[in-house]
């Protein structure tokens, strides 16, 4: 999250962030790091957000460029409408940012129907392997435009892409036993039914409970 932030995001725009728990805290931080101005709206941790004051905040401040928000919110597990406020960012004319570490591999994502700028994912949670390896989904015409954005070396996630576009490398040293294991979790995932399966598995519980 904090490559996206501080990679897509230039110092002249503006951030609205949505927070119910620990991880949209971060990201407040994170941009508070960077010098990015935000706007916050916050709710309980235990509620997900009001959609009709994320239009009215968007509506108010017309300079807000971008929205984040964290899918599932690991502080409680709530699971915020991504759908829904994906869809009410774009028909306002603005970028979404996603955090979807905890969601992303257990949760369907629509990515035609939803659309979203930037998505952050890791290797583990939803897709089952170790921790070490982190993925950012990004659509290709705003990577283009975010040349020299980025104030970190490791982090610049136009410098990346361009390297995988020319090369098909990391351009340092890749988690080698990471990715092997990452691997090895999906065929796992696969047999298993894949992610089918496991929202049926989710909602037998759900029933159960």
């Amino acid at each position: 999250m904090e490559s996206i932030i501080t990679s897509l995001i230039a110092s002249n725009q503006k951030l609205l962030i949505l927070i119910n728990g620990a991880y949209g805290r971060r990201m407040h931080d994170i941009a508070k790091r960077a010098k990015i101005e935000t706007v916050i709206l916050e709710c309980e941790e235990n509620i997900t957000f009001d959609l009709d004051m994320i239009k009215k905040t968007l509506i108010e401040n017309k300079e807000i460029n971008f929205v984040a928000m964290v899918h599932c919110e690991t502080t409680t597990g709530v699971l915020n409408q991504l759908n829904e406020i994906a869809k009410l960012v774009k028909s306002l004319n603005r970028k979404l940012i996603v955090d979807a570490i905890s969601s992303f591999g257990a949760v369907p994502i629509d990515f035609i129907q939803t659309p979203i700028t930037a998505l952050a994912f890791s290797s583990n949670k939803g897709l089952e392997s170790v921790p070490g390896l982190a993925f950012v989904l990004v659509e290709i015409e705003h990577i283009r435009k975010c040349e020299g954005l980025s104030n970190s070396v490791s982090l610049d996630l136009y410098e990346q892409w361009k390297e995988f576009e020319s090369s098909g490398q990391w351009r340092f040293t890749p988690p080698v036993q990471v990715v092997l294991a990452l691997d090895k979790a999906l065929d796992c995932l696969e047999k298993e039914g894949g992610l089918k399966r496991d929202i049926n598995v989710i909602q037998k519980t759900l029933k159960i409970l």
